[in-house]
């Protein structure tokens, strides 16, 4: 059986490309999962590049990203992330500095991800990890 094409009236358009969801305002949250060496690190420099190009005045923040991107503030202790607001954040393989299989580890991580994504710090969070 066939849906009807008014129950396609209703939803949101597909996101088609990669530049209508880094300008959606109401997206917070964005997470990247695959296996090893199918270019999620690489989709999180092309998104920085995007934004760069489209919107210089934004703020990007890496967090113990492997590679280096030009204007991006890098930074490497949770303490020094837990301060940031107003920016575009990428945190690069979640696993490599939170076991998510040790249930405290990961409470801490969430808690400061609600931090870094509540409305009043005005950030977008990209995580990356297999």
């Amino acid at each position: 059986m066939k849906p009807s094409p008014k129950s396609y009236s209703t939803c949101e358009p597909p996101i088609h490309e990669l530049e209508d969801l880094l300008r959606d305002k109401s997206i917070r949250v964005i997470g990247v999962v695959g296996d090893k060496n199918q270019g999620k690190s690489m989709l999180m420099y092309n998104m920085a590049e995007i934004i760069r190009r489209e919107a210089p005045q934004t703020n990007l923040v890496g967090f113990r990203m492997s590679v280096g991107v030009p204007n991006m503030l890098m930074l490497n202790t949770l303490t020094e992330l837990s301060k940031v607001s107003n920016s575009f954040i990428w945190i690069d393989e979640l696993k490599t500095f939170v076991d998510t299989d040790n249930r405290r580890e990961m409470g801490i991580f969430m808690s400061l991800l609600q931090t870094l994504y509540h409305p009043y710090r005005n950030n977008t969070v990209v995580i990356c990890g297999l």
